[in-house]
């Protein structure tokens, strides 16, 4: 007898498609209250979710179902808004998935057991720098093709243009800068080094600090050496730092220096870098 299918592989696929009608809606296409194909997905909503949002699900099919319920409402604002939902539901969908207790190995059970799908759009695989793998987890955060990356916003911009001299930085505000390495730094425990750079530009002195292993190699930099760095720049002990910056002058960095640079949230096993390429690849093709 065929494993009947799995309610998360379902669901995932119900709100992926919903996703896409209501991008396609709000690039001019069929409204989903008149697009059959987005209401039937609506109705395995309706039949088969099961997660934390499940007492907002009425409101929200009520909504694409009909656009006098929500009077004085710009329907685009209604779309958007239910994209929002529906990347909501796929997390909880794996948050579910992840919970859910797996049978033993070999049982009848486990060989039936379907893993939880992230459906994409085939096209995803056209654009620079994504493939499968990628193209799968950026599905998981409802970034399942071509045009939902379009309307993927990125958190914030960083102006590029200038290198915004040491003496002159403001706390509290992002910003890049440049100085000449003092020294480089490693302290604490070994399974969880800390990392400082000193940089000193006129007299005046910046600190940058990584508290995590996700550092540069601290032989990436040389006594002496002039270097940019980009973040948010605070005040710990009286003393200027940007914690975890952005090392402009690597190779990767390099071409975004001049420029107002988009940042984009990161996905997890995807960088923000990584989904910024690929919305300049679709904005290409568009």
């Amino acid at each position: 007898m065929p494993a009947s299918p799995s309610p998360f592989n379902e669901v995932a696929d119900a709100a992926a498609g919903l996703r896409a009608g209501l991008a396609r809606a709000l690039l001019n296409g069929p409204d989903p209250a008149a697009d059959p194909a987005a209401l039937a997905y609506l109705a395995v909503l309706e039949q088969r979710y099961q997660g934390t949002a499940s007492d907002r699900l009425p409101a929200f099919a009520a909504a694409i179902r009909d656009p006098a319920s929500t009077p004085g409402v710009n329907r685009r604002v209604v779309l958007a808004r239910g994209q929002r939902f529906l990347i909501g539901i796929t997390m909880e969908l794996e948050d579910l998935a992840e919970k859910a207790p797996r049978p033993k190995k070999g049982s009848e059970q486990s060989a039936q057991r379907e893993a939880p799908r992230t459906p994409f759009d085939e096209r995803l695989l056209e654009l620079k720098g994504i493939g499968p793998k990628t193209a799968s987890r950026l599905a998981s955060r409802g970034l399942a093709g071509p045009v939902d990356l379009l309307f993927c916003l990125p958190r914030r911009y960083e102006d590029r243009r200038k290198v915004t001299p040491i003496g002159e930085l403001t706390v509290g505000e992002r910003a890049m800068t440049g100085g000449t390495i003092n020294r480089v730094r490693l302290f604490g425990r070994p399974w969880r080094q800390m990392m400082e750079l000193e940089l000193e530009e006129e007299g005046q002195k910046l600190f940058g600090v990584w508290f995590s292993n996700r550092r540069p190699r601290p032989e990436r930099f040389k006594k002496g050496e002039y270097i940019r760095l980009a973040g948010l720049v605070s005040l710990y002990k009286n003393r200027l730092q940007i914690a975890h910056p952005l090392v402009v002058d690597d190779d990767n960095e390099e071409e975004r220096a001049g420029r107002i640079v988009p940042v984009y949230p990161e996905v997890p096993g995807v960088a923000g870098r990584v989904i910024e390429k690929a919305v300049g690849s679709a904005a290409q093709a568009a």
